[in-house]
């Protein structure tokens, strides 16, 4: 789909597959940088995907009080974008509670990346703590 809608030429190599890795080869040419960047966001999708289906306890989480989930998303989902890009790591924020009065956010990448992402989202949460006064609960995961 992504070759149909650029122009570019994209090989999937799957000789690898059996080491747990496929290839994607986008050749030089027409549309080259639009289906890099295409790939690149269907690749994170899919990371993300998979962080979301893990168990608990998989990955790194930190639970936020549901009144300062919109600090982490920013408007349209800016400031989460931002933390992401940032940070390098995958970045999940799972609603799934929020009835119960909090949401999850996990974390997942190298521990670099991690530490960078846990440190902007408790960066975001003090900042918002500061100009509302709610308190931030975290946690971890194994």
């Amino acid at each position: 789909r992504i070759q149909a809608q650029t122009g570019a030429t994209v090989v999937i190599d799957q000789e690898t597959k059996e080491y747990g890795y496929s290839m994607i080869r986008i050749m030089d040419g027409p549309g080259l940088r639009e289906a890099s960047e295409m790939v690149k966001y269907r690749l994170d999708q899919v990371k993300e995907a998979a962080v979301q289906r893990a168990p608990a306890g998989e990955y790194e989480e930190i639970s936020i009080p549901q009144g300062q989930v919109g600090a982490i998303i920013g408007k349209g989902g800016e400031t989460l974008r931002q933390i992401k890009a940032e940070s390098g790591a995958v970045i999940v924020l799972s609603q799934e509670t929020k009835g119960q009065g909090f949401s999850t956010v996990r974390f997942a990448g190298n521990f670099a990346e991690v530490a960078k992402a846990k440190e902007l989202v408790h960066m975001r949460l003090a900042e918002r703590e500061q100009s509302h006064g709610q308190s931030i609960q975290g946690g971890q995961g194994g």
